[in-house]
């Protein structure tokens, strides 16, 4: 993951000013708010580094979620799938230390306030004339109207921005000295709640980039879904794993990363330690079949590459006609785990 996909994945909307050398992006500062004075370059280094014009604030892929995301360096280190060195950012030449899973929090009560509303509205109008793109979507993919509801997903007609206090978030000012508002985009919404908590809400855009948009001051950690079964199904997106709990949910636990780097928190390491078998069916791409055969294999004896086929997800299996439980079925088969 470079500092570019970091930095849109907090919502910020980056513009390319050049393509040599691994590129140069341009966009609005994370700190001080300056509208296009911050640089991004990803190209460099392990996975770029980045500086405001007008702030001075500067650093790589490690400062950035040290800085913006509170996240300390070891949990940095293990977000991008690192080996924490020295803190000058030396590479260690000791051997590879042992892996800790990150503690995650809930966000603020203000915050989830705020967010519970935010998409009980949405999960309303998605039924509504003005959600048919989202129901529409959803539909394509193979979901239900009764998954669509069991995980709140609902539809956000067009953009709106808030007052960031009013969220229990700090003000970030623009250029003029103005405070900048939180921008909220219209599209689908897709929360992650943990009984009356609400800990993230990821927005799938229908079109623009980034796609994918995490509202600012949500919480990364993994999806959860189940934790009665005896083995687990590892992919990257939320919407893939609610697929396939749709469809296969009585066999197996189900686990979303959000992307293929992103390590298990806490919560997440305990189930995986308790499951008899890990499929690992990150998205069929290099990026997801280099984790799967090196860092899941290292750190999960249990862990087994059960890839995606006809498609590089659930999502696009379904649309090519693959019946997903049956192959989640094929996946513990082939292991020797009786259905």
């Amino acid at each position: 993951m470079t500092i570019i996909e970091l930095y849109q994945g907090d919502g910020f909307l980056a513009k390319r000013l050049a393509s040599t050398h691994g590129g140069e992006w341009a966009g609005p500062c994370p700190w001080c708010g300056g509208r296009d004075r911050f640089r991004c370059w990803p190209g460099q280094g392990e996975a770029g580094k980045y500086w405001c014009r007008q702030c001075g604030r500067a650093g790589d892929a490690i400062q950035y979620l040290k800085d913006y995301r509170r996240l300390t360096y070891r949990e940095a280190c293990d977000y991008l799938g690192r080996s924490p060195g020295p803190l000058t950012g030396e590479r260690p030449r000791a051997s590879r230390p042992a892996w800790t899973p990150r503690a995650c929090s809930s966000p603020g009560d203000l915050w989830q306030r705020q967010a519970r509303h935010l998409i009980d509205q949405a999960a309303g109008d998605l039924f509504t004339p003005g959600g048919r793109p989202g129901l529409a979507f959803l539909q394509d993919r193979g979901f239900t109207a009764d998954t669509a509801q069991q995980f709140r997903l609902g539809w956000l007609a067009g953009d709106r921005w808030a007052w960031p206090p009013s969220w229990g978030l700090p003000k970030v000012l623009q250029d003029n000295g103005r405070p900048k508002k939180l921008w909220i985009p219209g599209g689908l919404t897709i929360p992650l709640c943990q009984e009356s908590r609400v800990i993230r809400v990821r927005i799938r855009r229908p079109e623009g980039d980034p796609r994918y948009f995490i509202l600012r001051g949500s919480n990364t950690k993994a999806m959860v879904i189940g934790g009665r079964q005896a083995e687990t199904v590892l992919v990257e997106s939320e919407l893939d794993a609610m697929l396939l709990f749709q469809e296969a949910g009585t066999l197996v636990n189900l686990v979303a990363l959000g992307n293929a780097q992103a390590r298990p928190d806490q919560e997440t390491a305990a189930l995986l330690e308790q499951s008899r078998l890990i499929l690992v069916s990150l998205d069929g791409d290099p990026a997801g079949a280099k984790e799967a055969w090196h860092w899941w294999k290292a750190h999960y004896s249990r862990a087994r590459r059960w890839p995606p086929i006809r498609g590089k997800d659930p999502g696009e299996m379904f649309q090519a006609g693959v019946n997903l439980r049956a192959w989640v079925e094929a996946g513990l088969a082939e292991y020797h785990v009786e259905v």
